[in-house]
């Protein structure tokens, strides 16, 4: 409830990976669906197929990695994988062949060193999207330093990113912070 007060418009993501570190990851998970909470982050496949067996509905999606052999389930189950280089998206392509596409949600490296696409690679990665069946669902920047706020109001998409095929849903409507500081 804070967090909507804080930002009524927001879209907020639940991470329960780790059974929702140690607290029960449907338990939660059903607990924050019933309060409105639409999206769900997992750090493994079994931990989605165990949200999705206990009959939760919104959107679940793979933060970490998946095996090639795992693309149809995944579609099957319709989780959300975040996509990092473009070898994903040609699994999840063929995956997919015959339904009307896939959602992803691209990770982008912006200098972390992290998992992610990076700039250079970011041209290549929104094309080999927009070749094969994938819809954005939103993307996620990995930032150096705490400047996440600047770095987002900066960061410009290329044209590409907005075509009929690739039509983002980023989790934010704007970036807003009260800054405090603390003499400990």
């Amino acid at each position: 409830h804070a967090l909507r007060a804080l930002a009524p418009e927001a879209e907020f993501m639940a991470v329960v990976k780790a059974d929702a570190y140690g607290h029960g990851a449907v338990e939660v998970s059903h607990a924050l669906a019933a309060e409105g909470c639409r999206h769900f982050g997992v750090a493994t496949l079994g931990e989605a197929k165990e949200l999705r067996a206990a009959g939760l509905e919104e959107s679940i999606y793979l933060m970490g990695g998946f095996f090639a052999q795992e693309a149809p389930e995944l579609v099957e189950l319709d989780i959300v994988p975040f996509v990092g280089d473009a070898a994903a998206l040609r699994v999840l392509d063929l995956a997919a062949a015959g339904t009307s596409g896939f959602p992803i949600h691209l990770k982008v490296d912006t200098g972390a060193a992290r998992l992610g696409v990076t700039g250079e690679q970011l041209p290549a990665a929104i094309e080999a999207a927009a070749a094969a069946a994938a819809v954005f669902t939103a993307t996620t920047l990995m930032f150096a330093r705490g400047w996440i706020g600047a770095a987002m109001s900066s960061w410009s998409p290329p044209p590409s990113f907005f075509s009929a095929r690739l039509r983002p849903r980023p989790f934010f409507s704007s970036w807003r912070s009260r800054v405090a500081f603390s003499p400990w």
